[in-house]
């Protein structure tokens, strides 16, 4: 009789196991999220953060339904989402992390991923891919490591869906490209604001919609935000997940 009270003991432990990890599920690279955007509602004028706080405005409202759902679609006269300037969002300490999935159709012009930009003059954290070729990205750290052209060790792919992210732990930039770590370099300081004060998150491009600088000429997928260094291992689980699937479900 104890020999089977000790065997169910077991297998309630084992199923409680299981059901912590699946609830534990996403739980790693949910601390310090600020912001994030599936960009998969296939219509109408906003995209929404997943945290229900900072929906972004569409414009002009274009969308697409390749591959197996839709997704924002931009081109040179296409679309841009834009966040009004938000407290969160203005990350002035040395600890961040965001970027997310991009499908270029062409890798010889600068295009914007996502950061917290408006123009040529006012950015305070952004990166974009570069008009060098499928190894060349641009990013910047306002007073950190501003506007600079970087050459990864792992190629982006055009026509295809890639996953960067920057991570800044206050020591070190590191930029991941499809899970893998393909650059990073030693850099200290905080991460400062910019001359202009309301500087809006903006995902396929650095303007307003108006004028539109470097627009993303591809899709965009899955974008996010953190207010810490996401760690190698978190950077490798959002990419697992791809671009048609929210990591946190």
């Amino acid at each position: 009789m104890e020999r089977n009270d000790m065997g169910v003991l077991r297998i309630l432990l084992l199923l409680l196991i299981a059901f912590n990890c699946q609830a534990q599920k996403g739980a790693s690279y949910r601390q310090g999220l600020v912001a994030f955007y599936m960009l998969n509602e296939g219509g109408g004028g906003k995209a929404f953060d997943m945290l229900n706080r900072y929906n972004l405005a569409l414009s002009p409202n274009e969308w697409t339904n390749l591959d197996k759902t839709m997704y924002i679609h931009t081109n040179a006269n296409g679309c841009l989402l834009v966040v009004p300037d938000n407290t969160p969002l203005d990350i002035r300490t040395n600890q961040i992390s965001f970027g997310g999935w991009i499908y270029p159709i062409a890798s010889n012009i600068y295009q914007v991923i996502c950061g917290r930009i408006y123009d040529q003059t006012y950015r305070q954290y952004a990166i974009y891919l570069g008009a060098g070729g499928v190894n060349q990205l641009f990013i910047t750290l306002n007073s950190v490591w501003t506007n600079q052209v970087i050459t990864t060790t792992k190629a982006y792919a055009v026509n295809q869906w890639n996953h960067i992210i920057l991570t800044y732990n206050g020591a070190t930039i590191t930029v991941y490209v499809n899970g893998v770590s393909a650059y990073s370099i030693a850099k200290t300081g905080n991460i400062a604001v910019t001359p202009y004060s309301n500087v809006p998150f903006q995902i396929g491009a650095e303007a307003t919609p108006s004028s539109g600088y470097y627009r993303c000429t591809g899709r965009l997928g899955p974008q996010g935000v953190w207010n810490r260094p996401l760690t190698q291992s978190e950077v490798q689980a959002l990419y697992l997940k791809g671009p048609y699937t929210n990591p946190f479900r």
